[in-house]
């Protein structure tokens, strides 16, 4: 895939899109004072760092193919929506919180390997 503006967008608004659903979610738990929104704190400010360094970057030369990372987020996005919605259904869901937590972790990840690419 070419080295686009297009891609290059794309590939930070998936990142951004899982990062505002994880951001809901630590909200939704800690308005339910579930002590599981402090995992989620430090996970989207580690999302966060990752995603603020690739803006920084995105002006340089960077993803010779940005599909895979935009694939892996969307994917990321879809599921951790998935265990959103049955953590909100029942905040005390321990299984879809670690879920959830492995999407987030898993999109820290992606923005973790895309920065080598952004050099």
């Amino acid at each position: 895939m070419a080295n686009t503006t297009d891609t290059k967008k794309q590939s930070i608004q998936s990142l951004l899109a899982i990062y505002n659903a994880s951001v809901n979610l630590k909200v939704h738990l800690q308005l339910a004072c579930n002590p599981m929104w402090h995992t989620f704190d430090v996970l989207n400010q580690a999302l966060s760092d990752a995603i603020d360094n690739l803006v920084d970057r995105a002006m340089e030369n960077w993803l010779t193919d940005a599909q895979q990372a935009i694939t892996d987020a969307t994917a990321a996005n879809t599921q951790l929506g998935a265990a959103i919605k049955s953590i909100e259904t029942d905040v005390t869901n321990t299984a879809a919180m670690v879920k959830a937590i492995g999407y987030v972790d898993q999109a820290i990840q992606i923005a973790l390997k895309l920065l080598p690419l952004a050099a």
